[in-house]
């Protein structure tokens, strides 16, 4: 599939499903004069019907994109429906116009709706029916790799290998780079899933992501594992790990010349961060991967008190100068250049989104207990005191924080996929909505919700720490981030309970130096990975020979993205403009006026209630009413709130962090240039005024 510059992407299927529906309506006329015995010469040519639909303005497109392909011309099939008569050229251009766009439209839409083999070969029976000749299977449609996949036995289970070096050339060689740009950053991740209900099968799929200056490519599979429980980690990395090894040694050949490959980094979650460096689980006493403390434990908890620990290197990591952290050797020490603790960054999406922001949900939701030293089984153990939990929120805060969420799930920008579930239902939350959480929601509904106003100013210290960490902010910011995160933890005993500081918890003091290594942390984050992990299940059709099925709709997905993936890259970083017809402020600026525009810094805005609002960079809040294209300055037409307050002043002023107190919209709209506008906002109720908060996403 071609697009057409300035046309996006839902204009183009939408515009191609007419020109098909065009299609069978001229061949059905068609069909209907040779039966009433018209001439030859008076049928419609489809050909130019369809590029008249493409010819001058915003029309153009039919008649460039539909590539018709020179097929032999079926005599069998003329002489079945009209007899022996002289074939007519202008129904057999029909025939190929319609087989061709018809064709490729069913494979786009067999592969992106994951649609199974049986149903695809129904639909092509009622269509060859009809007279269509379309494949009689759903293989030769979505050219299914023949060949059976090359699974090997490995243990208990198999061993898929996609392989490396021929991926990243096949993905890299559409991309045109700059002569600056012979660098490509690879980030690999490593996890394991339970693809089926009900089973205990594990599959362990290796992803891996390629960057190449601005150009972040989407996540590929190097190879995978089914088994009946983890793989040997020796056996699992026998074929990729000697393979990425050579591809950081030697680097890529392309089109464009000769690429340096590097590795970024390797993304696991905690779990899985053990298994692949071969040291103890995060629950265990020397399970921390980053210092030498070791755990207590406290209420059936593992938990860390020491924040000063010696901390690991590469050096004393190799020469295993804490014995009791490693179980055995990884066969990834022999990848050159790989740093052993620098190279496995703490994986935000797990650890301060899923990890931290529920430890802490739990904590105020159903409280905290009291533990005091206690003499039990001829030792001093700490242990509950009482029967009942400390309340750290007000009487009536659940029910609150549900009200409030009620009322931001209405205005919340498009970004944010998912609503607000109810705040009892944390446990159950995903990565994105405790982000959302933490980010932005929390410091509104807890604001006024805590029992004491420490909790809130020592919840601030969070607060501000993880907005500095996922926002593209200087390593200038480096100590005060470090002070944050360290103030946070040591005193979360105090506020909380001693059981408090757990894996998660305790590692937050080292977040800060994955972000001096990588900078913004979601840069090197588990969250582009998960979101493949779950694309890998729905591939999965049966429990029959799982990575044959992989290896097949993998393949068949592959022919297809490839041939979209120019055309992708171009449509996201081509300015969105989309059109309006309703007549809306203009500002005394005569121009054409638009409903959607995509700013420079990636996000969209859009007219309306959840997409309107920005911060321009001299800090003024705006709801945008109008865009207007006048000659090549683009301007936004709306109107700024007056008054604007720091929301909370420990430990910094919230507005260091993008986040202000707004009232006081202005009653006449004013006109900026597109320029002036730094930011999007996520704009919140509260009380009787407004939070504005900038989006770091």
């Amino acid at each position: 599939m071609h697009t057409v510059a300035g046309i996006s992407k839902s204009t183009f299927y939408r515009r191609r499903r007419a020109a098909v529906a065009d299609a069978v309506r001229a061949i059905e006329e068609s069909v209907k004069r040779r039966r009433r015995g018209r001439e030859c010469d008076g049928g419609v040519d489809v050909c130019e019907r369809t590029a008249s639909l493409g010819k001058g303005g915003d029309d153009a497109l039919v008649g460039n994109d539909l590539e018709i392909i020179d097929i032999p011309y079926d005599n069998e099939f003329i002489e079945s429906q009209f007899g022996s008569a002289v074939p007519c050229p202008e129904d057999a251009d029909e025939g190929r116009v319609l087989k061709d766009v018809l064709q490729s439209g069913l494979r786009e839409w067999a592969i992106k709706e994951n649609i199974t083999h049986a149903a695809i070969n129904s639909l092509l029976e009622i269509h060859r029916a009809s007279g269509i000749k379309l494949p009689k299977d759903a293989r030769t449609l979505l050219s299914t790799d023949p060949l059976n996949a090359p699974v090997a036995a490995m243990g208990e289970g198999n061993y898929l290998h996609f392989g490396l070096r021929n991926r990243l050339v096949a993905d890299c060689s559409d991309i045109s780079v700059t002569d600056s740009v012979f660098h490509i950053l690879l980030t690999l991740n490593i996890d394991g899933q339970k693809p089926y209900e009900n089973c205990k099968d594990q599959l362990w799929p290796i992803l891996c992501q390629a960057e190449m200056g601005k150009i972040v490519l989407q996540p590929f599979m190097i190879g995978a594992y089914y088994g009946r429980s983890k793989p040997d980690i020796f056996s699992f990395c026998e074929k990729w790990v000697p393979e990425l090894t050579d591809v950081l040694t030697s680097g890529l050949k392309l089109p464009g010349g000769h690429f340096k490959v590097s590795l970024k980094g390797i993304v696991c979650d905690a779990p899985a961060l053990a298994f692949v460096k071969g040291t103890k689980l995060h629950s265990g006493f020397y399970g921390c991967q980053r210092c030498f403390v070791k755990g207590v434990t406290v209420d059936g908890r593992r938990v860390f008190f020491d924040s000063h620990a010696k901390l690991r290197t590469d050096r004393n990591f190799r020469a295993k100068s804490q014995r009791e952290h490693h179980t055995n050797d990884t066969p990834l020490a022999n990848v050159p250049g790989l740093d052993l603790v620098k190279h496995f960054p703490l994986d935000v999406m797990h650890m301060l989104y899923l990890g931290v922001t529920k430890r802490l949900c739990g904590c105020l939701k159903d409280g905290v207990w009291n533990y005091e030293n206690k003499f039990v089984n001829g030792s001093f153990k700490l242990a509950p005191v009482g029967n009942r939990r400390r309340k750290l929120l007000v009487v009536g805060s659940e029910l609150f924080i549900n009200k409030t969420f009620e009322l931001i799930n209405k205005c919340r920008p498009s970004e944010f996929a998912r609503k607000m579930s109810p705040f009892s239902d944390y446990s159950s939350w995903k990565a994105t909505e405790c982000r959302q959480f933490l980010l932005y929601i929390s410091v509104v509904v807890l604001k006024t919700t805590f029992s004491s106003s420490n909790l809130f100013k020592h919840f601030c210290l969070l607060f501000c720490a993880a907005r500095i960490l996922t926002s593209r902010r200087s390593l200038a910011d480096y100590e005060l981030v470090e002070n944050l995160l360290r103030r946070f933890v040591e005193e979360s005993v105090q506020h909380y309970s001693e059981n408090f500081c757990v894996y998660n918890v305790h590692s937050l003091i080292h977040l800060t130096e994955d972000f001096k290594n990588y900078g913004q942390l979601e840069s090197i984050s588990a969250f582009p990975f998960e979101n493949y992990q779950g694309a890998i299940r729905r591939l999965l059709r049966g429990k029959y020979l799982p990575l044959s099925q992989l290896w097949k709709r993998i393949g068949e997905k592959e022919k297809g993205s490839r041939q979209q993936l120019k055309s992708d890259l171009e449509e996201n970083t081509r300015p969105l403009i989309r059109a309006t017809l309703k007549n809306r402020q203009s500002g005394g600026i005569s121009g054409e006026h638009f409903s959607s525009i995509r700013h420079s810094s990636g996000v969209t805005f859009t007219l309306g209630q959840r997409g309107n609002v920005m911060r321009l960079f001299d800090g003024t809040v705006v709801c945008a009413e109008n865009f207007i294209l006048e000659g090549r300055t683009l301007w936004v037409i709306g109107r700024g709130y007056g008054k604007s307050d720091n929301f909370f002043e420990y430990p910094m002023p919230s507005s260091r962090v993008g986040v202000t107190s707004v009232q006081g919209l202005s009653e006449f709209c004013c006109t900026w240039r597109v320029t002036e506008v730094k930011c999007k906002v996520y704009l919140m109720p509260y009380k009787q005024r407004h939070v504005a908060i900038d989006m770091l996403h």
